[in-house]
């Protein structure tokens, strides 16, 4: 019976990738709706849906749509596979490489462990010091070692035997918040690449770095803490964290001794990609190099820290999807969609408020996000809104951020990859993390309407 119920359900996801496609291919073509942009818009559905009903490794589809869009003549090579044009793709491979090195290393493991133990040992305390503690990781490996942060609050929490509880629930959302949410404000290479890929086929001269990134964003930390303030009155639950929460990562920590040799390089290694990223405004350095950069120094004589299974470690799979989202605006650009979409919201858009528009947006990336991932989306629809603010006279940037915290916003884990990372590891469940994502999401949106929009205006964002 249960051979044939997964037979039906990988049938149905079959069916889908094959039959919506085929679907939008007998709509009828008109001056606007032209056979590249049905084709295109035919094969960008499929790729997607196949890659959301993970039918095989996402090398695949990641390999094929391309070839598929060049032979049937929907759009040239040169634009199809512009991600791997320029420096963002390579430097998200080096990014990946780096971080590889670094979690091997446990540099990351060690900051965790030493901040979360420098608590009082009190609920709120040892959850604010770990949301500290994956902020620092978060900031340090630029948002790329979630992982780290995911199996540090698993492991204390399976440490206690109250995996599912409410407080293990609690616990998995602040290293959520740490390991995610504050990506909306701190440096991320893979975000930034995907954004860039897509406006700069409108608009080639767009680009936006740390500082921008800061500046207008850091409100999102007050929203973090005040969630956990939040979620600690709700729960109520101090005894269970008092008796032994403290003291697991004191001991932790003192386990793991001195600090190695490998761990002093790899420090090295962060304040390296630290100054190159963070000197961009006077340099003008590009800020994917960096981690090229980081990740070579890990492998010179003399240091050579770096290993061939660092290396190996970094599954192609998704450094091909990564490629083949990116070039998902280019090619809404060529055939038409982008100019197509702007105009048909313009119009909508033009009526109401900017602020109302920004929450619009808010929304809108919502919804999108029970259909694509964050990565498909940002590359995207990233174009379409920044000509939309273009035509409306308003700043763009402020509908790049906007739409990038929606990626934030989710009711299911399946919707970001961080998340599911955190749900897979067994320690809250479906319920859980639906009823905390879904107050998560409902007081963001709030907080954003409120606090956000007013300080955007304060600093001339809007």
């Amino acid at each position: 019976m249960g051979n044939m119920v997964t037979n039906k359900v990988y049938l149905a996801k079959v069916l889908s990738v094959l039959l919506i496609p085929i679907c939008i291919l007998v709509i009828p073509i008109n001056d606007v709706f032209t056979a590249q942009m049905r084709m295109a818009v035919a094969l960008t559905a499929g790729f997607l849906i196949w890659l959301a009903a993970e039918l095989t490794d996402a090398a695949i589809p990641a390999l094929l749509w391309p070839a598929l869009l060049i032979i049937t003549k929907a759009v040239p090579a040169t634009v199809v596979y512009s991600s791997y044009l320029g420096t963002t793709y390579f430097g998200i491979a080096a990014a990946f490489i780096w971080v590889a090195v670094l979690e091997r290393t446990k540099l990351l493991q060690r900051l965790c462990f030493f901040i979360v133990s420098k608590s009082s040992g009190g609920y709120l305390s040892i959850l604010i010091f770990l949301f500290l503690a994956g902020f620092v990781v978060s900031l340090v490996s630029f948002a790329t070692a979630c992982l780290v942060v995911a199996i540090i609050c698993a492991s204390f929490i399976k440490s206690m035997r109250i995996e599912k509880t409410e407080v293990a629930a609690v616990i998995m959302m602040t290293g959520m918040l740490a390991a995610s949410t504050v990506r909306m404000f701190l440096y991320y290479p893979l975000m930034q690449g995907c954004i860039l890929s897509s406006v700069q086929a409108v608009d080639p001269n767009f680009n936006f770095g740390f500082i921008e990134l800061f500046l207008y964003n850091w409100p999102v930390l007050l929203f973090c803490l005040g969630f956990i303030f939040l979620m600690v009155l709700l729960t109520k639950k101090k005894y269970m964290l008092q008796e032994y929460g403290k003291e697991y990562f004191v001991k932790a920590y003192k386990d793991m001794g001195e600090m190695s040799r490998d761990e002093k390089w790899a420090a090295v290694s962060i304040v390296i990609v630290m100054l190159l990223i963070m000197s961009n405004p006077i340099t003008h350095f590009d800020s994917m190099l960096a981690f090229v950069i980081a990740m070579a120094f890990l492998y010179l004589p003399g240091v050579n820290i770096g290993q061939i299974k660092d290396v190996q470690s970094v599954n192609m799979g998704t450094l091909l999807f990564f490629a083949s989202c990116m070039a998902i605006g280019a090619v809404c650009s060529h055939v038409g969609i982008t100019a197509w979409l702007t105009q048909a919201l313009v119009g909508s858009l033009s009526d109401v408020s900017i602020k109302i528009a920004l929450i619009l947006i808010l929304i809108i990336g919502f919804i999108l996000n029970f259909a694509m991932t964050p990565v498909a989306m940002l590359a995207g629809f990233s174009g379409m809104f920044y000509s939309i603010f273009l035509e409306l006279g308003t700043n763009p940037l402020a509908a790049i951020f906007a739409f990038n915290h929606s990626t934030d916003l989710v009711l299911l884990p399946y919707e970001y990859v961080t998340f599911l990372l955190f749900f897979s590891l067994g320690c809250m469940t479906t319920s859980q993390f639906l009823k905390w994502h879904a107050l998560k999401t409902i007081l963001f949106v709030a907080f954003f309407a409120v606090i956000i929009l007013p300080y955007w205006g304060i600093v001339g964002l809007i």
